[in-house]
């Protein structure tokens, strides 16, 4: 009820302030409405929840934009404008006509339109397959019939990539060959709250069952810049469990004194998404079955701002590519981070800026450029007459003084100037006996 009021009271000065800005004749008093309809166009972000556009507003287009228009107005001397009579009385009558017909025609597509029920957009789903079966060698990922990946090792990963909503078929191969090592069904769905959805296929499997595909759909949801929303995925077969100790800065495995960021995570299973702030870290990665015993060290991981990672743990092969073997049993561990950014929400003011400064940012320019030849031939047509090459004038020059004199003063002699033909002019007498 309260923003109801607000909205109501913003919407009234915003209108009252856009009629004065047409009607009023002082063309400052014009600039200050439309400042004042700018406060409420901001406000009306506020209410929306997108600060950003509000500031935006406030200082791009009541700030900046507005400022040059005063600027222009009192460098032209256009306060006021020059009363002339109008040659076309039916002129305000048809605009008034025109305005309404528009606000009927506004209102009717809001109403129909079903602004409030429309989805927001959606985005296709996302899918990234993980290779972590330990005793298998490379292998190619179908979906459907589509080519995902080529001779994906162990420890790789498939390039994220967007497909459609629906029901699809996995399937994966040996290398270069159609052996099937696995084929099943997966289900890809969008998110209807218009965040992009994905899901990591990782394969897995113990050295005597056949492997298998865990489906772990990650958070992409946007996390703050200075923390990281992380997710383990355990694929190590020679262990029931593994636990995740933070070593701390002595990077010394001690179970009684470590911090433990995650226990007891079953084969096969996924952590629930956790999160912790960016930066680096010491983690190990221990056995509980064993006495705790370090099965892996994972230092100086770098958390990453903002991100959604998925850690997966699995056995280790040695540098030839070859299983790590002591007795037909694995005796390390190996894990591996798979980092995704995360992603913002449809109609998250940071999407809008993202949206602005991609996509739009070369036909925003054109604009601003089209805007700024606008003003300038604004100007130029508003002081034509500057243009103009002044006449040259014949003005005659005018002697402070008398000719007469002058030439006296340079002969030496006065001259005498008879104003009638009638009157003889006295001649001076010769000098002489």
């Amino acid at each position: 009820m309260i923003e109801t009021i607000l909205f109501l009271i913003v919407a009234t000065v915003a209108i009252f302030a856009a009629v004065m800005m047409l009607i009023t004749e002082n063309a400052v008093h014009s600039a200050l409405f439309l400042i004042v309809n700018f406060a409420c166009v901001a406000f009306f972000y506020l209410m929306l929840e997108a600060p950003f556009l509000a500031m935006v507003q406030i200082a791009v287009y009541a700030g900046a934009i507005m400022v040059l228009f005063l600027f222009v107005i009192m460098l032209l001397g256009a306060e006021k404008t020059t009363p002339q009579k109008p040659n076309f009385y039916w002129l305000p009558a048809a605009g008034v006509v025109l305005a309404f017909a528009f606000f009927i025609v506004m209102l009717a597509g809001i109403f129909d339109g079903q602004i409030n029920l429309q989805p927001p957009a959606q985005h296709d789903p996302l899918l990234r397959v993980v290779h972590a079966a330990t005793y298998v060698d490379g292998v190619d990922v179908y979906l459907n019939d589509t080519l995902l990946a080529e001779n994906l090792q162990i420890t790789e990963s498939s390039p994220l990539t967007a497909f459609p909503a629906g029901d699809y078929t996995l399937r994966l191969t040996d290398a270069g060959t159609q052996n099937a090592v696995y084929e099943g069904p997966i289900t890809l769905t969008a998110n209807d709250t218009g965040l992009q959805t994905l899901v990591n296929a990782v394969l897995y499997g113990s050295r005597t069952n056949p492997p298998i595909v865990a489906f772990v759909p990650t958070d992409l949801s946007t996390v703050p810049d200075n923390e990281s929303r992380v997710q383990v995925f355990n694929a190590y077969m020679e262990s029931t469990t593994v636990s995740l100790y933070d070593l701390g800065l002595d990077n010394r495995l001690d179970t009684r004194t470590d911090q433990t960021v995650l226990a007891d995570l079953l084969q096969g299973t996924a952590s629930r998404p956790f999160v912790l702030p960016s930066g680096q870290v010491q983690w190990a990665f221990t056995d509980p079955t064993n006495s705790n015993e370090r099965i892996y060290s994972l230092v100086d991981y770098t958390l990453g701002g903002d991100t959604a990672p998925l850690i997966v743990v699995t056995g280790e092969r040695d540098s030839n590519g070859t299983l790590a073997l002591d007795g037909q049993v694995l005796v390390r561990a190996e894990a591996t981070s798979y980092d995704s950014d995360a992603t913002i929400p449809f109609g998250n003011p940071t999407s809008i800026g993202e949206l602005l400064f991609t996509r739009y940012m070369l036909p925003f320019q054109l604009v601003a450029l089209l805007l700024l030849v606008a003003m300038i031939g604004a100007i130029v047509l508003a002081h034509r007459d500057i243009l103009k090459t002044p006449r040259e004038r014949n003005v005659r020059r005018r002697i402070s003084r008398p000719l007469t004199s002058v030439i006296a003063a340079q002969t030496g002699h006065e001259v005498v100037v008879a104003e009638s033909a009638d009157v003889p002019v006295e001649q001076p007498e010769p000098a002489g006996d």
